[in-house]
């Protein structure tokens, strides 16, 4: 339970932006502010705002959804004045949803826990948030930490390190994210296992062929152990973005899978977004003749 936890993180609006689902997968409980999901709400049909952020808020509150386990809201009442006593609360500073954010955390860490980390990576939050919290309570989110997340950590164990890993697989040796796949290699360099680790165990992968009447079946290339990680994926997560080089499998490997499911009668339709901005030094294919069917058939 978040109330006897002694370190809980009070994340604001920006640090829910720039972390992402990383946030949600860490396997930590949090805390956020009724302002926030209010700030979210505003953000993702906002005009002000570029299609990035907006799709982050909308991102956010999707993941919110969906782990709701993962925290708690604290809801803002006029009452949660705990904080006038901490620092001058003036009625300037009442109406910044800044200060009101931060007189929501110190108003649940007196209320229920020992102690709360606030997160934020705003500049001017940081500052009031100070007052309330003190310098070291304040966390930034790392976001260079954040953009090199790629679903998998490769690990190249010592002997010891490996017989640890077996001897109890239910222990997250190698600190992964719920959700995040372990490649394990021996000190030659060799893949010796593949698993996910799910908060409580570290489960095999599954790797089943994909069977369509558009594409036939397919397995992944030579045993390609990052195909196995996307077999695996699409098979067992309800969302799954890959991403690689030209002809590593991506689209076939995706389309045999919805068709297969489309086939054995698991979703009833299939939707494509396709990116119409040019690739950066891609060569531009020009008019195509025909109709849009003939020109769908031709790719």
């Amino acid at each position: 339970m978040l109330m006897t936890n002694p370190d809980v993180r009070f994340y604001d609006t920006c640090s829910l932006l720039i972390g992402g689902e990383s946030i949600f997968t860490k396997g930590e409980q949090f805390l956020i502010s009724s302002i926030t999901l209010q700030e979210l709400e505003r953000i993702k049909t906002s005009s002000n705002k570029d299609s990035e952020t907006k799709f982050s808020a909308r991102l956010i509150l999707h993941l919110l959804e969906y782990y709701k386990d993962m925290y708690k809201v604290v809801i803002h009442r006029n009452d949660n004045t705990n904080a006038i006593d901490i620092v001058p609360y003036t009625d300037d500073l009442r109406i910044l949803n800044d200060a009101i954010l931060c007189n929501n955390g110190t108003y649940y860490n007196g209320m229920y826990t020992d102690r709360i980390v606030f997160v934020t990576n705003d500049l001017a939050l940081t500052n009031i948030a100070n007052l309330y919290f003190g310098d070291g309570m304040i966390e930034k989110i790392d976001e260079d930490e954040v953009d090199d997340y790629t679903g998998f950590k490769i690990i190249e164990a010592s002997d010891k390190e490996l017989a640890d890993f077996y001897s109890d697989t239910t222990v997250d040796w190698f600190e992964l994210m719920i959700g995040e796949y372990l490649i394990l290699k021996d000190k030659e360099g060799k893949v010796v296992d593949v698993r996910c680790w799910t908060g409580s165990d570290h489960r095999y992968i599954t790797v089943k062929p994909f069977d369509s009447t558009w594409f036939g079946k397919i397995t992944p290339f030579h045993d390609d152990i990052y195909q196995k990680l996307l077999f695996d994926s699409l098979i067992n997560n309800k969302i799954t973005m890959v991403k690689g080089p030209a002809g590593s499998g991506k689209t076939q490997i995706s389309l045999t899978f919805l068709m297969h499911q489309l086939e054995k009668g698991r979703i009833d339709k299939i939707i494509i977004f396709c990116n119409t901005v040019a690739t950066a030094n891609s060569a531009k294919l020009g008019f195509y003749p025909g109709t849009k069917d003939e020109k769908l058939l031709d790719s």
